[in-house]
């Protein structure tokens, strides 16, 4: 008796939960923007890769005008040295800071997105050079991905 009633206990709420008008965002569908004006400052590659990525979306004719504006940096910090002093790893640090005109109804609206990894260090400086430029691309790609859920979900709730 004790198991059925555990039973129908747990059934019961289950039921009732599943029907509970959640709806799942679909950002494929839900970029309904249009960049008419996109101005830049910052580190010359983030905004070339971000500008790159975001570049579907200038003209779209059935979508809502933005301008677009974009200050980004970068910054690579030494995270570990051994005790003879010689750098083990780096910190790549990416912040961009959007800030997002609509041009219908005068709102503005800013928000920044920031990725933070770490890679190794080489002896080898080419080698340095090409784990960090991939790095780099890996998360403007992330960060590029992230602003266009921001402005999708901020112009989904006007």
């Amino acid at each position: 008796m004790k198991k059925v009633f555990k039973v129908i206990l747990i059934i019961i709420p289950l039921f009732f939960l599943s029907n509970c008008g959640f709806k799942v965002v679909k950002y494929e569908t839900d970029k309904n923007f249009n960049i008419v004006n996109f101005t830049e400052s910052g580190d010359d590659e983030v905004n070339f890769i971000i500008r790159r990525n975001l570049k579907g979306y200038d003209n779209n004719r059935e979508s809502i005008d933005i301008n677009f504006n974009l200050k980004s940096a970068v910054e690579k910090k030494i995270k570990e040295k051994n005790l003879k002093n010689e750098i083990l790893k780096y910190e790549l640090y990416v912040k961009a800071e959007i800030e997002i005109f609509i041009i219908s109804t005068n709102q503005d609206f800013r928000f920044d997105v920031e990725e933070v990894k770490d890679f190794k260090a080489s002896s080898k400086t080419n080698e340095l050079k090409y784990n960090e430029r991939t790095l780099l691309k890996q998360l403007v790609a992330n960060i590029s991905d992230q602003i266009i859920r921001e402005v999708s979900l901020l112009l989904n709730d006007l």
